[in-house]
């Protein structure tokens, strides 16, 4: 297992399970198609438009045989290795600095547009800096059950709007939808029909969903 970023880019590389996109390729109209489309490779962009000196790494890992890769591993034993290393855990130590903390922006210095962030999908309204979790999804019916969670700062640009009925529950913090000039808090609900017009978002503080999506097939 790599110790670093750069460790697991070069096993990737090595293992023949990297592909490294030299051309430019612009985070917001490009990098979420590319990333979609890659169910076999990582893919490392080398030129993102609009930021300068930045790289990024994406779909890594994209499958099992990538987590397999990562554990030092085969798939057949990937779930009893994962399950070993859980269960065998590793103290932790507190440090007063490392890396990480190279760049430290307080303030007003702060600006999360400055990060090159993707817009993943078509229904997305803009960037974000989160973490999407599937809970679940039907099958026959494409119900989909998920939580969302939306970093301090994230504001979209754009209206939202979809073709399924769609339930929102805040489960923590609040989601600003600046169209409407409401603030929904932890414990509101919503219930979308098909069509309706919603967003653009801005998230002051972190917000925490759980949606239901029904009949999406997406």
């Amino acid at each position: 297992m790599g110790k670093d970023m750069r460790d697991w880019i070069a096993q990737l590389e090595a293992a023949g399970e990297l592909v490294t996109v030299k051309r430019p390729v612009d985070p917001r109209a490009e990098m979420g198609a590319l990333l979609y489309q890659s169910r076999e490779k990582g893919l490392f962009f080398q030129t993102l438009t609009g930021y300068p000196g930045w790289r990024a790494l994406g779909q890594a890992p994209a499958n099992l045989r990538h987590a397999a890769l990562a554990f030092d591993t085969t798939l057949e034993q990937l779930i009893p290795k994962v399950a070993e290393r859980v269960a065998d855990t590793l103290p932790c130590r507190t440090v007063p600095t490392g890396p990480v903390k190279e760049v430290v922006r307080t303030g007003d210095r702060v600006n999360l547009l400055d990060l090159p962030a993707h817009v993943s999908g078509v229904l997305d309204a803009g960037p974000f800096i989160a973490s999407g979790l599937v809970v679940s999804r039907d099958p026959d019916t494409g119900d989909v059950t998920r939580l969302l969670r939306f970093d301090a700062g994230v504001e979209t640009a754009e209206t939202i709007t979809h073709d399924f009925w769609e339930e929102v529950w805040i489960l923590e913090g609040e989601l600003i939808d600046l169209g409407k000039r409401q603030t929904f808090g932890a414990g509101m609900y919503a219930c979308r029909p098909p069509g309706m017009i919603h967003g653009p978002y801005r998230v002051d503080r972190g917000c925490t969903t759980l949606e239901i999506r029904y009949g999406t097939r997406a």
